[in-house]
């Protein structure tokens, strides 16, 4: 199953998210994504916790949903890799649409260690 399969199958609407790091690479067919890591606005994130997506949270105390190989986020307040806190929103926003399916284009360099 390909990426942009993998991401259907969630059934999540247009708007509310966007597929998130090596996710693009996959959908670019520069390797495959080993899971699914996708950002949600506030209020998908709060419907999809009401539907009874597991609840966990990282070494840091980030909170995230996971449904089968897909880890949701929302919005925080904690940054990872380094300094890195982006706008969730704006990404979602700005995401790129490829065959359907939204990914977020982000250029920071510091989450790349350039």
């Amino acid at each position: 199953m390909d990426i942009f399969e993998r991401v259907k199958k969630l059934d999540l609407p247009l708007g509310e998210y966007a597929v998130f790091g090596s996710g693009l690479l996959d959908a670019w067919s520069i390797r495959k994504a080993n899971d699914l890591d996708i950002i949600v606005t506030e209020k998908l994130f709060e419907e999809l916790k009401r539907k009874g997506y597991e609840k966990k949270w990282d070494e840091a105390g980030f909170k995230y949903l996971t449904i089968g190989e897909a880890d949701i986020t929302t919005a925080q307040d904690i940054p990872t890799h380094g300094n890195y806190l982006p706008d969730r929103n704006k990404l979602i926003k700005e995401a790129v649409v490829i065959n359907g399916i939204p990914f977020a284009a982000h250029n920071d360099r510091d989450l790349y260690n350039i």
